[in-house]
């Protein structure tokens, strides 16, 4: 799990990529779940009115978590799996590492890599250690 800031950064700067997928299947694991995702306009809107009308609980709330604030670890799922961001549709742990990173950065080409907390519930605490740790990260608006 992306648990704290020391972690993060080093996967962050050296990734690496590990099958955790059940025969081919997605294992529900949520290794990949981030707290910084690149993210357009239109995937932020979408989202925060689903947030809205689904009354959509947050997790991972401690400061040095760095996994998804929808990601909910107690059942396995993601509180927003219907309109999640474009990178975790596309994203399968068993891929080719190579092709993986690849996909992710064409991905950022036309989106900012954000804090999930700071966007969608204005908390900045994790955007900091972020900003803290060298990583470039968008605040809402930029």
């Amino acid at each position: 799990m992306i648990s704290n800031a020391k972690t993060f950064l080093k996967n962050y700067q050296e990734p690496t990529l590990t099958n955790y997928t059940i025969m081919g299947n997605c294992s529900r694991c949520g290794e990949c779940c981030s707290e910084f995702l690149p993210l357009d306009s239109k995937e932020i809107e979408e989202i925060e009115k689903y947030i809205r009308t689904h009354k959509v609980k947050r997790h991972n709330k401690e400061k040095n978590n760095f996994r998804c604030p929808f990601r909910n670890d107690e059942k396995r799922i993601c509180e927003i799996y219907k309109v999640r961001p474009q990178i975790c549709k596309v994203f399968k742990c068993d891929t080719n590492p190579e092709e993986a990173f690849k996909r992710r950065d064409e991905l950022s080409l036309n989106r900012k890599s954000r804090s999930m907390s700071e966007v969608f519930y204005n908390d900045k605490s994790k955007l900091k250690i972020a900003k803290s740790l060298g990583l470039k990260v968008h605040r809402r608006g930029e």
